[in-house]
């Protein structure tokens, strides 16, 4: 490896990054150090998005390497360019050792952006790690939308040593703002496979049991919507889709998650008289989110932006089938069309159910796509991301 040291500079601690951290610390792959500009997360803050106090309940700092940096800007937030001024990136950068290198998550506040001038002022490398698809990219319009890319092609992507791509769009986001290949590494976004492995292990014993804990018909199938109730998720497709193939389904949806859509999508329910066939869990926390892909025989993300959808990554560690829009990032990665799932045009209800109803219908084909779902995770790994950073 040519970097003496890695540091990721994350914009506060994250459920899905941690356990990459843990393993990389077990692999002893590489040195490495995590920064956080702020603690947002760790003691309940209001989510905005959810509607409510979140607070992750699986260890997220425990097992590497880790500090806080402080956060000075006026008005904290994690939405805005100005919401993270940590002035001491300056001195940190300068401080690590010649030849290290830092990645960055993206470009949208004052701590990354003055991180690249850090690294180039101290001759430290840069690596980015973003997650933005081109799918969605190629929709902005307007001469802000234009403007900025202008400045990402011309300005910050030529200071960039490497770039960390996620998956398939991912990587032509890259491509397309001329970044060339010797510069692209594949760093997969990934679940922590093997803790959702374990669980699926010892949760798919006890299937009906569990569906009769969770108040769950043990006799019905179960169609399962995992994320924030908000327009962009279109949780009112799925309802609606389900609402067409109840007399032949033979299924409940289950439908976890929390946000603004809350009495818009109870008014759904009641209005399609679906109050025996829906259930809402609300916000369900990582500790218990297994449970419901074990009892689960299809996940279902139709959403209108979707920037990739790590909830297909938890599925398909349950073998779960799935089916995700267009406009879901990881389409083109994780959906193996019409083997272990399909992508159906965003908005298009009507064929939503149709797929719904032939995976529901068929149980030798969902039989054969719990394998397909289970070859393809497995190549959506940390170890993978640990690999190829070894190697630069």
């Amino acid at each position: 490896m040519n970097y003496h040291k890695i540091v990721f500079l994350n914009t506060h601690p994250i459920q899905y990054f941690a356990p990459m951290y843990q393993e990389l610390t077990h692999s002893k792959a590489f040195d490495f150090e995590v920064w956080y500009c702020t603690r947002h997360g760790l003691n309940a803050e209001m989510d905005k998005q959810f509607g409510k106090a979140v607070k992750w309940d699986i260890p997220i700092l425990e097992g590497y390497p880790h500090k806080f940096l402080k956060n000075h800007a006026p008005k904290p937030s994690l939405y805005s360019i100005w919401g993270i001024i940590n002035l001491s990136i300056f001195k940190e950068i300068f401080r690590l050792p010649r030849k290290s290198a830092v990645v960055l998550f993206g470009w949208n506040n004052f701590t990354y952006l003055a991180a690249v001038m850090a690294c180039k002022l101290s001759g430290q490398a840069v690596l980015i790690r973003c997650d933005t698809p081109y799918l969605r990219e190629k929709l902005r319009k307007g001469f802000m939308s234009r403007f900025q890319r202008k400045l990402l092609q011309h300005l910050l992507f030529p200071l960039i040593d490497h770039f960390l791509y996620i998956g398939k769009q991912n990587k032509l986001f890259y491509q397309r703002y001329g970044v060339p290949d010797s510069k692209l590494v594949n760093s997969p976004y990934s679940v922590d496979n093997e803790r959702f492995h374990r669980q699926a292990t010892d949760l798919l014993k006890n299937k009906q049991y569990l569906k009769q804990e969770l108040g769950l018909p043990p006799d019905k199938k179960i169609i399962l919507f995992v994320g924030k109730l908000i327009p962009i998720k279109r949780p009112l497709d799925l309802i609606m889709a389900f609402s067409t193939i109840t007399n032949d389904a033979n299924a409940v949806l289950a439908i976890v998650g929390d946000g603004e859509m809350n009495q818009e999508i109870a008014a759904k329910i009641a209005a399609y008289n679906l109050d025996d066939k829906v259930r809402l869990f609300g916000f369900v926390n990582q500790s218990k989110i297994a449970q419901f892909y074990a009892v689960s025989d299809v996940l279902v993300l139709c959403s209108s932006s979707e920037a990739w959808g790590l909830a297909v990554n938890e599925a398909m560690n349950f073998g779960l089938p799935v089916i995700v829009s267009d406009m879901v990032g990881c389409a083109d990665d994780l959906v193996k069309e019409g083997l272990n799932g399909f992508v159906v045009p965003t908005g298009d209800v009507e064929q939503l159910a149709e797929k719904l109803l032939y995976i529901l219908q068929n149980d030798e084909w969902r039989m054969k796509a719990r394998q397909v779902s289970h070859e393809t995770i497995a190549e959506y790994s940390y170890t993978i991301t640990i690999k190829n950073l070894a190697s630069l």
